[in-house]
Order: C-alpha cells, then sequence, then structure tokens
C-alpha cells in the first residue's frame, strides 16, 4: 500500500489540528454555561469562539491561485494562524477555569473588583467586564476578537494585597491601547503623544549646552518615545493609587537589583531605566500636587513625592547613584533627566485628549474622579490605626486596601498583622521531610553545583543567580505586556 502524497498528509493534519481546537473551544463554552460563570466570561469564550470560526473561513475563502502565494502553502498559513490564535486562546482557557478553583476564587474576585475600581472613572462599561487570571506575573492582554480587559497576576497575590497596586499600572495599558475604537484612531493619538513629548523635550534640551548636536538629540527624542508606553502607565497608575503605587515600584526593584544592575538602557529598550523608573511616579506625584487645588492634599503630595525621592536615592551603600550613573550619547547629567525631561514629559502627557474620551488625564485628576483628598485622607487614617497595632475593619475597596496594605508596611507595620487583618493567611504549613527526600536535595545540589561543601555549592548557586539578575530586574512590576 503506497503511503498518501506528503502535502497530502500535511493538509489533512492541519485541518486536524484545527477542528480539534475549534471542538476544545465548543466544549469549554457549554462549560462555561453549565458552570453559571459571570455573563462577561462566558462572552469572553463565545467570542473567541466565534472569532476562531470566521478567522478560520476567511483563509478558506479565497482559492489559493489567486492569492499568487506560490512560495507559501495553504497549509502552511493555517497553521500560522492556528498558533497566533491558541496564543489568545490560552489566556482565555485559564481564565475560565480558573474561576471552578475554589482556592482561587476569592482572590480572582477580589482582583477584578481592584480591576474594574481602576478603570471606572474612564471606561465604565469595559471596566464591568474586567476579568483577571493567575500566571506568572502581572501583565495585560488585547484580543483580536474582543475589548475585554483580561489582567493577569502572580499566585503570589493569593498571599500579598500589597502586591495589588501593579493593577492599576496595567489598567494603565488598558487605557493607552483603548481610549480609541479603531488602528486609525489609535495612530493619530499616538502620534499626538509623541509630539506631546517632542516639543516637551525640544524647550529642556534647548536649554542644555552638554547636548550639542542634532544626532544627539534625535536618540534622547527616540528613547523616551521608545518607553512611551511604560511612562503613561506609570502615570496612570499613580494617578488611581496614589503615592502608594510608588512605595510598591522601590520595595520591588530594590529586593530585586543590585548597584550594577541599575542602568539597562541596552539589554531592555523598551522600559526606563530600573534607576529612572521610580522617579516617573514622583514627578507625577509633584504634578499632582500643582494641580490640586486642595492646598493641604497638595502638601501631603509633595511630601510623599519628597521622601520617595531621598528614600531611592538614598538606598544604595554607595551613595545616591544619579552621580555615577553615565547617560549615552551625551544626553546631559543624569540629574538634569530627572529634573528637567522627566517633568516635561509627565506634563505633556497628563494635558493630551484621550481621544475618544475627549478629556486629558489632568483634567480627569482636577474633576476628582481618580486619587482624590477624600480617599488618601482614608488610606492615612487606616494606615495609623495598623502601624499602631489596631485592626482595620470595614474596608470594601480593594484599592483602598491595597494602597493601605502597601503603606502601612512602608511605615513600619508587621507585614503579618497587616495581611492577616485582610483575611490573607500568613502561617506557613511545612510538610514532613523524611530521609529520603532530603537526600534527593542533596544530591540535587552537587549534581548541579559539582560541588560537596555547602559554602562551595552556595558560591556556585549564586553565580549561576547572577545570570539571571539582570533579566528578574527587567520583568519587574509588570514588565511583560501580551499584545
Amino acid at each position: 500500500m503506497a503511503p498518501l502524497p506528503l502535502p497530502q498528509l500535511a493538509q489533512e493534519m492541519v485541518n486536524a489540528e484545527w477542528n480539534s481546537l475549534l471542538l476544545n473551544m465548543d466544549k469549554l463554552d457549554l462549560f462555561a454555561q453549565q458552570q453559571e460563570l459571570p455573563s462577561h466570561i462566558q462572552a469572553l469564550v463565545r467570542d473567541a469562539r466565534s472569532f476562531a470560526y470566521h478567522y478560520l473561513a476567511f483563509f478558506k475563502e479565497v482559492p489559493s491561485e489567486r492569492l499568487q502565494q506560490d512560495a507559501t502553502d495553504d497549509w502552511t498559513v493555517l497553521h500560522q494562524a492556528r498558533e497566533l490564535l491558541l496564543n489568545e486562546w490560552d489566556t482565555v482557557r485559564h481564565a475560565l477555569e480558573q474561576r471552578t478553583n475554589k482556592h482561587y476564587l476569592a482572590t480572582l474576585q477580589a482582583l477584578d473588583q481592584l480591576a474594574k475600581e481602576s478603570l471606572q472613572a474612564l471606561l465604565p462599561i469595559q471596566s464591568e467586564k474586567t476579568t483577571t487570571y493567575l500566571h506568572k506575573l502581572y501583565d495585560v492582554t488585547r484580543f483580536a476578537f474582543s475589548q475585554t480587559p483580561i489582567i493577569g497576576a502572580p499566585y503570589s497575590a493569593i498571599h500579598l494585597p500589597e502586591s495589588w497596586l501593579s493593577i492599576p499600572h496595567e489598567a494603565g495599558h488598558y487605557i493607552f491601547w483603548n481610549s480609541t475604537t479603531t488602528m486609525g484612531e489609535f495612530a493619530k493619538f499616538y502620534a499626538t503623544l509623541e509630539q506631546a513629548v517632542i516639543s516637551a523635550l525640544s524647550e529642556t534640551l534647548s536649554q542644555r549646552q552638554a547636548v550639542g548636536h542634532f544626532r544627539r538629540t534625535g536618540e534622547i527624542y527616540r528613547q523616551w518615545l521608545v518607553w512611551l508606553n511604560e511612562i503613561f502607565a506609570d502615570i496612570y497608575g499613580t494617578l488611581i493609587a496614589g503615592p502608594a503605587i510608588g512605595w510598591s515600584m522601590q520595595r520591588l526593584l530594590r529586593s530585586r537589583l543590585n548597584r550594577l544592575d541599575l542602568y539597562h538602557i541596552h539589554n531592555d529598550p523598551t522600559h526606563p531605566d530600573p534607576y529612572i523608573r521610580p522617579f516617573i511616579h514622583i514627578a507625577t506625584l509633584r504634578h499632582m500636587a500643582r494641580l490640586s487645588p486642595s492646598n493641604e492634599f497638595a502638601e501631603q503630595m509633595m511630601t510623599a513625592a519628597d521622601e520617595q525621592e531621598s528614600s531611592w536615592r538614598q538606598s544604595w551603600p554607595d551613595g545616591d547613584p544619579a552621580k555615577s550613573l553615565f547617560t549615552p550619547d551625551n544626553w546631559g547629567s543624569m540629574d538634569e533627566l530627572l529634573e528637567q525631561d522627566l517633568p516635561a514629559i509627565i506634563s505633556a502627557l497628563m494635558n493630551v485628549k484621550l481621544s475618544n474620551l475627549d478629556r486629558t488625564l489632568a483634567e480627569y485628576f482636577i474633576d476628582n474622579l481618580l486619587y482624590t483628598p477624600e480617599l488618601h485622607q482614608r488610606i492615612v487614617e487606616a494606615v495609623l490605626q495598623l502601624v499602631q497595632g489596631n485592626a482595620v475593619i470595614g474596608v470594601e475597596s480593594k484599592l483602598e486596601m491595597s494602597t493601605i496594605a502597601q503603606l502601612a508596611i512602608i511605615n513600619g507595620a508587621d507585614p503579618a498583622f497587616v495581611r492577616s487583618t485582610f483575611g490573607f493567611e500568613t502561617e506557613l504549613h511545612p510538610p514532613q521531610f523524611d530521609p529520603e527526600r532530603k537526600q534527593q536535595f542533596e544530591d540535587f545540589l552537587r549534581n548541579v553545583t559539582g560541588q560537596a561543601e555547602r559554602s562551595d555549592q552556595q558560591q556556585a548557586w549564586r553565580r549561576v543567580l547572577d545570570g539571571v539578575v539582570s533579566e528578574i530586574a527587567e520583568h519587574s512590576h509588570t514588565h511583560v505586556h501580551k499584545h
């Protein structure tokens, strides 16, 4: 019996893979209905399923001879299309299946509420559909088939409410992408943001003698524009969560960085340097102070900014890194970037209208639709109670809870007490270790390090970890976003 021609077998395999994916979607759609999951989660599954059927039909509607793509077989195109769709479907599947796990459900519902609160003022309709799920880190996904916000959080979020302040940052990414409804509108909005940054920088650079010729100014424009998405999300997160998110950033970076990891322009060009990153929050707090009609609130925001700047500059063993960090292509000193360029950029971005929303971030803040003096006062009072060792009850807002938790820990409250006050488990229950499992671990250490003595094993293992420190630093505080 002669085997079928390879092209025919390839076509059959791709068709079978597509059919398997569509069957899986059908089954999960039925499962979502039977579990009586929230309507917006059911709609997300249905949107994905509908898109997949239309997507497959799209590639089969036009005969291959009309496409004039002799170099690419039809089944190769279908395989690549399926791979792209699977990346998005996998996120939907995780989000749906986790809703049936009782261990995760309370945390997911709380994260849903926080994400909703973070989007409510600007996108009230989308905020009602917000979905969260657990995986490796904080991120946000935008789908080809839906505008439903779906935000990922690390599994540590189950026990660390203070870490939830990454969600307002992710909401900022969603606002950045979805304040428009078409790609054409987004292109115009993005061009407006770029021009605002360039105009702001032109003004500061014109007074800086060190910059010199156009090649250097062009490089400065390019680098700040590459960071635009992250800067916008950091600004928005600060406008939603106030000073607490800046402290959250500093804690995360300081726990992951050593002195040599502060500068990463060439390693991670799309994210601001780790040393610069906290100054985005600091400069935003100062801009909030300048905009606020409340003198008391303005003073509180300015004080918080000063405290954060002092803490960040002095938290390194050899003093302020800004005095020794270089800048590429003679941009000027690090202090000039932080004290001139960055505040000008933040002011410019906050005064750009958010396209279809027809308002600026500054206007949302001035109108008390984001972080308000009343919210700040409630947080301050609750933090004081926790620092004094008194429990806080009746905090319904998850945004308030996470900001209170972060600020209380920053101000010296016992972290375990803070977490337990809000109902999070803090006590470890280690398993009973038997000699065989202990020996397995010892064998693992010897095999990996090639050393027998514990001190030699630790030194060898530290060298292994040093190889990934930079990667960890670059992915601190929501550094991955699936587009």
